[in-house]
Order: C-alpha cells, then sequence, then structure tokens
C-alpha cells in the first residue's frame, strides 16, 4: 500500500468529512433509453411502439454492445431525436413501467464471459463513455499488462465509490476477478483516495484478490486518465497516443467494476443504478438507486426538490461536468452525478479581460499556459493555441475555477479545438 500524489497543478478539495452509506430507492414510472450510451455508432432498435418487453430483453444491438430493457413495460414511442449530455444525437426507445420497486432480476444471456459481456452492454468511463468491449480489443491489440481501477471521483462530490466499498464488497469482488479473467492480466492495482483507509473491506480485497492498492491524496483532476498513470506508472502520455500504447495498462472504472460483478453474480447489470446528487451545498449529497433511463426530474421530485428554484443542472462532475438542458433528460449508463446549482448561487460570466496574474497556469496539471490558449482563441490566431498545445488540455476546469475575473477558459479551448478540427477537415 503506497501514498500518491500527482507532482504539479490541480486543485485541493477536502469537503466530504462523512460519505453517504445508503441509498433512497426511486422506481421510475417510466424511462427513456437513448440508443447511444455510448461513443460508438447507434444501436439498432429490435423492438417496436408497442410491444410488451421484460427486464434483461434486448431491445437494441450493435456489434460492440447490446441495450437490455431494465424494466417490465411497454414500449410507447420511439423518439427520434434526443440529444446525449456528451452533444450527439441519436433516437430513444421510451417504456412505459409495469412494475412498482426495484428488485434483482436474473440475467438471460447466452453463455460465455464475453458473449455476456457484449449482451449486457457493459460499457466504461473515463474521459468519455466506451464500450467495455472495445476496451478489450484495443488492450488485446497493445498486450496490455495491468489493469488499474479507478476509484476515484471528482473529490468535491460524491461518495458512491464508498458505498460500493463499504456496502457492496462481494459485489465488488466478483467484480475485480470477472476483469482479470476477461483481460488476462496479473496485475491490478486499484487507486483510491487517502479517506479509503479507514474501510476494513478494502484489506481484504487486496489479500483475497492478490492486488495492489494505492492511497491518493485528494487533489483535482486526480481522477484523469492521464493523470493517473502520471502519478502511479510515472509516464507521461504524448499527444496522440493512447495509455494502452504507451504504458500497456488500461484503466477501468471501479463503476464498471461493479456492474460486471452484478453480471458475473447472475443479475442484470446497470438496474440498481446508483447516482450521487448534489443539491447546491456539496455536504448536502444524497445516493440515489434507480435504472437507467430514470429522468432526471422524477429523481429530484422524489428528494423533494422544488425545480422551480433551480437555475442549472450539471452531470459528471462539478468543476468538468456538462450542463444540461432539461429536467426530463434521462440517467445513461456514464452518468455518475448530478450537480443541482440554485438561482440564487448562480455565476453569470461577463466580457472579462484576462489581469494575467498567472493562476491558471499554477494550476494546469498538463503544465499549459490557460491565459494564452484562452487569448489566441477569442482572437482567432488558430496557429499559436496550437503552438500552445491546445489539443494537450483535458478540458478539467482548474483555471476557471482559481480565475479572478471569472473567464470561462475551457470554453474557450472547447472553441479553439473545434476550430482547429474544423480548419484541418477543409485542408
Amino acid at each position: 500500500m503506497r501514498d500518491l500524489t500527482f507532482s504539479s497543478g490541480g486543485l485541493k478539495f477536502d469537503y466530504l468529512v462523512t460519505y453517504p452509506e445508503r441509498t433512497k430507492t426511486v422506481p421510475p414510472k417510466k424511462i427513456i433509453l437513448p440508443l447511444k450510451q455510448d461513443i460508438s455508432k447507434e444501436l439498432n432498435l429490435v423492438v417496436s411502439k408497442g410491444a410488451s418487453v421484460k427486464a434483461g430483453d434486448v431491445i437494441a444491438e450493435g456489434n460492440e454492445a447490446f441495450l437490455i430493457s431494465p424494466i417490465d413495460g411497454k414500449v410507447i414511442q420511439i423518439i427520434e431525436n434526443v440529444q446525449t449530455h456528451w452533444g450527439d444525437t441519436c433516437r430513444a426507445i421510451e417504456i412505459e413501467s409495469f412494475e412498482k420497486n426495484i428488485f434483482p432480476r436474473d440475467f438471460r444471456g447466452d453463455g460465455g464471459i464475453l458473449k455476456n459481456l457484449i449482451q449486457a452492454g457493459i460499457i466504461d468511463y473515463q474521459e468519455v463513455p466506451r464500450s467495455l468491449f472495445s476496451k478489450l480489443v484495443l488492450a488485446q491489440k497493445s498486450k496490455v499488462n495491468t489493469i488499474i481501477i479507478n476509484g476515484l471521483e471528482e473529490i468535491i462530490s460524491h461518495g458512491k465509490y464508498y458505498y460500493y466499498l463499504a456496502k457492496q464488497i462481494s459485489i465488488i469482488e466478483q467484480g475485480i476477478k470477472s476483469i482479470k479473467e476477461i483481460f488476462n492480466v496479473d496485475k491490478v492495482i486499484l487507486a483510491l483516495y487517502n479517506d479509503y483507509k479507514t474501510l476494513d473491506n478494502v484489506y481484504d480485497l487486496k489479500d483475497l484478490l492478490d492486488i495492489d492498492i494505492v492511497f491518493l491524496k485528494k487533489k483535482y483532476p486526480q481522477h484523469h486518465s492521464n493523470i493517473l498513470v502520471r502519478t502511479i506508472l510515472k509516464k507521461d502520455i504524448p499527444l496522440g497516443k493512447t495509455i494502452e500504447e504507451v504504458a500497456q495498462v488500461s484503466i477501468i472504472n471501479l463503476e464498471t467494476i461493479y456492474h460486471l460483478g452484478i453480471l458475473a453474480s447472475g443479475f442484470l447489470p446497470y438496474r440498481d443504478k446508483v447516482v450521487t446528487v448534489i443539491k447546491g451545498d456539496i455536504k448536502d449529497t444524497e445516493l440515489v438507486e434507480t435504472v437507467i433511463g430514470a429522468s432526471i426530474k422524477e429523481i429530484l421530485e422524489s428528494l423533494n426538490v422544488k425545480i422551480d428554484n433551480i437555475s442549472k443542472i450539471v452531470v459528471n462532475g462539478c468543476i468538468g461536468g456538462s450542463a444540461l438542458t432539461t429536467f426530463e433528460y434521462p440517467i445513461t449508463k456514464d452518468m455518475t452525478s448530478i450537480f443541482l446549482i440554485y438561482k440564487d448561487s448562480e455565476v453569470y460570466f461577463e466580457d472579462s479581460v484576462c489581469i494575467k496574474c498567472g493562476l491558471c497556469v499554477d494550476v494546469c496539471p498538463m503544465n499549459l499556459m490557460p491565459l494564452f490558449l484562452y487569448g489566441y482563441a477569442q482572437s482567432n490566431i488558430w496557429d499559436f493555441v496550437e503552438k500552445f498545445n491546445v489539443q494537450s488540455c483535458i478540458e478539467c476546469g482548474c483555471c476557471a475555477y482559481v480565475c479572478p475575473v471569472n473567464i470561462p477558459i475551457p470554453q474557450w479551448i472547447k472553441y479553439a479545438k473545434a476550430n482547429l478540427k474544423n480548419k484541418r477537415s477543409d485542408t
């Protein structure tokens, strides 16, 4: 067991003193399932409007993963154009629930661990959601010999992983066994925050499964894949290269391990999807257990949250997350958290002038110069944006967090990347 930190940049937080250890169950009245739950191609529907489905039935399929219904119900409509929270669009299927409660349901697989992995539609979410099968293919191609299980969350919130390790340790154990078998590696490293040293269950995992455990200091964005590899393996990932190619390592999220453990135990994954809800104040955090497809609005209503008081919803991180445009948005496989911004605490950005304080440079974990990236992007000087390595930016948002004049630097960087991409496609 080792204590580690990473070398430079980042933000230190320690807001959560205690973690939630219970979940509130929210059985949805209806669900909406986008046919893109990861960044691969849209899945093909195998059911039609009016069809009755049971939990575990395949409702859409593709080459790398299927989509199975998490509930018993009736298909009430096929929605033609739904926007995903990472900016894509796809069709979606809406199912009216026949169930009143969420409870375990057997997984009806075809047999064989790889076939079951594809049919269950297991995804892994690091910076983007990918099917676990596609990560396995890349790992085999790159001769991966090590897996890092990413047990870190965006540290100013959450607590879900603590819940998994404190209350669902037998499922995590099954998941680790499965990932070792599927990827056929000898070395597995479990990365956790220092807070988790109090969990005796963690030490049992080390001895029982012959894995290494590293404890990391709370620093954002410690959870990012490139930072994790730099911290643990002392390797930097060059631009345009993958972690698998450079370090012969695959990074698998602890939630992925959890759903693999559910599958290995013979039950449906994503039927007990756990989501963290942060109600404005970081310390006001609850864990909600539901299924994929449940609407955010229904979850908030179950928590007695007044929708009218909320100005914005941010998913998958308080700093580097994505803002949603509707309360009706459904929970997807990669969604980890819901952060509520209330109207009386919303920050409005104005056309501010950079005062060249250098704070953004101090906190950048990738050792970039965000003030120059912002300036050149604002002036449309694309050659200089590229010269200052804009593509190396991981868009963690540390720079905007510390900016004393509230410049939305990550948004300018996204703008720069999009323009450079368009510029290359035109040549």
